[in-house]
């Protein structure tokens, strides 16, 4: 079950710190008391806050989320229509059309990637192993399908001059799309190189190997 903890100057602050910063009702919550505080004797002394821990059905909180998501991008254009997809257990897929989509997406999907950004803060905010993926125009899905013919043709080369080459600029997104793609040629190894969160690729021919 999903929970977070809350401090304040009584038990009774707490909860309504909670419930304002969580847009929940009482009703919504059950929370345990952690902590009373307690103040130090004749004010000398350290002042010890009430804590107490919150917990919320994660089901609702996704919806919160995702809620807050289409009104981050319905600000940015409220011409747009967004739809949500659940792929799986803890994946879902905000999918947005707009007549403004090269402006949303921006020069090399810089706009994107900055909205994507600001979703994955929201949801570091809460203990879940939810992940939601934005796409604007099916920018993503098109990206992915030159990625991965870009990389394709690289493996390619490889295997031709059976020489080792290094396919630059990558986040991570981009470097684990071209390693579980590569990782269908036997004759062929992949390895991530560099520092920080952009990083190159480098691909190596490594021969046939035959198992038992």
């Amino acid at each position: 079950m999903l929970y977070v903890d809350y401090e304040d100057d009584t038990k009774d602050a707490a909860v309504k710190k909670a419930l304002r910063d969580l847009n929940l009702s009482l009703e919504e919550i059950n929370y345990e008391v952690l902590s009373e505080g307690k103040r130090g004797l004749f004010g000398i002394g350290k002042k010890e806050l009430a804590r107490i821990r919150v917990y919320y059905k994660e089901e609702d909180e996704i919806k919160k989320v995702l809620t807050r998501v289409k009104k981050i991008i319905s600000k940015l254009d409220e011409s747009s229509t967004v739809t949500v997809e659940k792929k799986d257990g803890t994946r879902y897929d905000v999918n947005v059309e707009s007549e403004n989509s090269a402006h949303l997406i921006g020069k090399r999907g810089r706009g994107l990637a900055a909205i994507q950004d600001i979703v994955n803060c929201i949801l570091q905010k809460y203990e879940n192993n939810y992940k939601i993926i934005v796409d604007i125009g099916n920018y993503n899905s098109k990206r992915d399908s030159q990625l991965i013919k870009w990389a394709i043709a690289q493996a390619k080369i490889v295997l031709s001059n059976k020489r080792s080459l290094v396919m630059k600029s990558l986040n991570a997104y981009e470097r684990r799309l071209i390693h579980l793609e590569l990782q269908k040629y036997s004759e062929l190894t992949t390895e991530s190189k560099g520092e920080g969160k952009v990083k190159n690729i480098k691909i190596r021919y490594v021969g046939s190997h035959v198992t038992s």
